[in-house]
This record gives C-alpha cells, sequence and structure tokens, in this order.
C-alpha cells in the first residue's frame, strides 16, 4: 500500500530511457529481445560460428554441473542498463518486468521446475546491498509461474571478489566451494527434485556452477540455470580464458 501511495505522488519512471509511467517501459522491453543464434547446446551462449557447443563446454570447463543454463535475453542495451539499475541503484521495482522476460524464457526454453531457488548473496553483500536482487528475481518468477520459491536451501559460506575484472579460470577459482547447503532440511526438499536456479547475470557460468555443485548433494534430479542476461561470446572475458 505505501509503495502504491508513493506511485501516486511520484510516478515511476523507467530506468532505462525515463518514460514516466513503470519502472521498464514497455519500448524498451521490447528491445529485450532472446539471445541471438547460435547457441550452445548446453550453456545457450550465442555463438560467434554455428558450433554444437561453446568453447568452454567443449573442452569440459563451462557450467557442467548444470544439465543446461539458459538466459533470457543478451547483456547489452536496455537490458544491461535495467540490470544495473536493479543491482546498484536499488531499484527494486526493476525486478517484476525482469521477472516476467525470466518467465517468457521459461515458456520459450520448454523448462519444468518443481521448485526455484536463487543463487544467494554473501550476508556481507546482502547488508551493504540492503537486499539479494536474485531472490527479488525469484520471488517474482515464482509468483508468476506459482511455482515454490525455496530461498532457504542454499547458504553463500565465503565471501568472494567481484568476477567482473577476472578471467574465466580465476572466475571458477574464485567461486569454488562459496556455497553450501543450508541444512538438513535442505536435502530432504532437493531430493528427486527438478531445480531451478535463478540469477541475474552469467558470463562464464562460474558462479551458477559453484551454486548448483553445492545443491548436488542434495541429490535433486535435474538443475537448470536461468539468468535475465548473458553477454556474447565474442566479448573479452571469453579471450581470457
Amino acid at each position: 500500500m505505501f509503495q502504491r501511495l508513493l506511485d501516486l505522488i511520484f510516478p515511476p519512471r523507467c530506468v532505462v530511457c525515463g518514460r514516466a509511467g513503470e519502472a521498464v517501459c514497455a519500448a524498451c522491453r521490447a528491445k529485450m529481445l532472446p539471445p541471438a543464434l547460435p547457441r550452445c547446446e548446453h550453456c545457450g551462449l550465442t555463438l560467434a560460428v554455428a558450433a554444437p557447443l561453446c568453447p568452454a563446454c567443449a573442452d569440459g570447463v563451462g557450467p557442467m554441473r548444470l544439465a543446461s543454463l539458459r538466459a533470457a535475453t543478451e547483456y547489452a542495451g536496455p537490458a544491461r542498463e535495467a540490470i544495473l539499475a536493479l543491482k546498484y541503484r536499488k531499484q527494486r521495482a526493476v525486478a517484476a518486468p525482469l521477472a516476467h522476460l525470466l518467465a517468457q524464457a521459461f515458456a520459450r526454453e520448454g523448462i519444468s521446475a518443481d521448485l526455484i531457488a536463487p543463487v544467494p548473496l554473501h550476508s556481507s553483500r546482502r547488508r551493504e546491498r540492503g537486499f539479494d536482487q536474485a531472490e527479488l528475481l525469484a520471488r517474482d518468477l515464482a509468483r508468476e509461474l506459482r511455482v515454490p520459491l525455496r530461498a532457504d536451501l542454499l547458504r553463500r559460506i565465503r565471501a568472494t571478489r567481484n568476477q567482473r575484472s577476472l578471467s574465466a579460470a580465476e572466475r571458477g577459482a574464485n567461486v569454488a566451494g562459496a556455497f553450501a547447503l543450508a541444512g538438513n532440511h535442505a536435502a530432504e526438499a532437493l531430493r528427486g527434485k527438478r531445480v531451478l536456479l535463478v540469477d541475474d547475470v552469467a558470463t562464464t557460468g562460474a558462479t551458477l556452477n559453484a551454486a548448483a555443485t553445492a545443491l548436488q548433494t542434495g541429490d535433486p534430479a535435474s538443475i537448470i540455470g536461468l539468468v535475465v542476461a548473458r553477454p556474447r561470446l565474442d566479448r573479452k572475458w571469453h579471450s581470457q580464458r
């Protein structure tokens, strides 16, 4: 009710273009298109040339703990601006339209899930930011899909460096062992279930892979990663592998 009152007094503006009316306007949402083809069959990464797998997945060093990884859109343009507004400008209202993008990708990719688990921030980062953006996205997605949200299954037990300036190998080492199940109840909840692991952005997929490694100790039937956005293969980070 308080948020609705604020919206009446101070109508929201699009975090991308500034147009009044919505946190992300229809025109900017229309530019958030599905990742272009060709794509890696395993991790969904848009490739520079057609191939069944990207080089990382072909070498077995991609996010192999996941049954698959898919993204709703490319990390560029309006999608990038909206994600940055959510994470660093505390524009929480952006979570709902981005979660709708996730729901569209869920349907488009033919994904099935028994529960949704967000990739958690470390407690120190969550205190600093004031919220966990992946949990906000997962909560809105769970509501739209009517799939149970389980944000209580996974813990980030070790603070890690920011991944942005790291190579692919450094990213994997940075997050290795950073996650653990939250307790016996987590293992019981995961056993035999199809898990949808949600985050905002995946570059190499190292963070999702580390989170999936922890989830696998609960013996789920499958773990599929779903993120709002991924960069293209020909970005600078890939050349650092």
